[in-house]
């Protein structure tokens, strides 16, 4: 790095602009600002890929580190217990649904009866999950199941 002295008197416009927060050099194109912090384009950049992410939507992680949304659901996104999937926005960028129970997370679609495979609900109601010895069951199932052991 080579150090220069800078006349803010021939140059006044010099001392308005902005240093990048990732390199620390003063930004005199196009800005970024993110995060309340301003970033040369080059320099807004993946933690995990090193992508520049430019305007796209990010991410940001545990300890202020940036992500593509890619990278960012790998690192932290549940993984579904029934079908071993990323639990992510859908491609339409709705929100899908954590369904979490006995300590594990699914999709709202792969909620269902270890038994007779129905759809549960994931409210505690007459089609919710009633769960015996770590298994994930209907009422019907829970029941036909208690009732066979006795």
């Amino acid at each position: 790095m080579v150090a220069f002295s800078v006349d803010l008197v021939t140059f006044p416009w010099l001392a308005s602009l902005e240093l990048c927060w990732a390199c620390g050099e003063v930004i005199t194109d196009h800005v970024i600002r993110a995060l309340e912090r301003a970033y040369h384009l080059s320099c807004f950049t993946c933690a995990t890929c090193k992508q520049e992410i430019g305007e796209q939507a990010f991410a940001q992680g545990e300890v202020g580190e940036v992500y593509c949304l890619r990278d960012y659901y790998r690192k932290y996104a549940p993984k579904c217990n029934a079908c071993n999937k990323l639990i992510i926005p859908k491609e339409d960028g709705t929100d899908s649904y954590n369904v979490q129970c006995l300590g594990n997370s699914y999709h709202e679609n792969c909620y269902r009866c270890e038994v007779c495979v129905i759809q549960l609900s994931p409210e505690p109601n007459e089609h919710g999950c009633y769960p015996l010895e770590g298994k994930l069951l209907c009422k019907t199932c829970h029941l036909n199941l208690v009732s066979g052991q006795h």
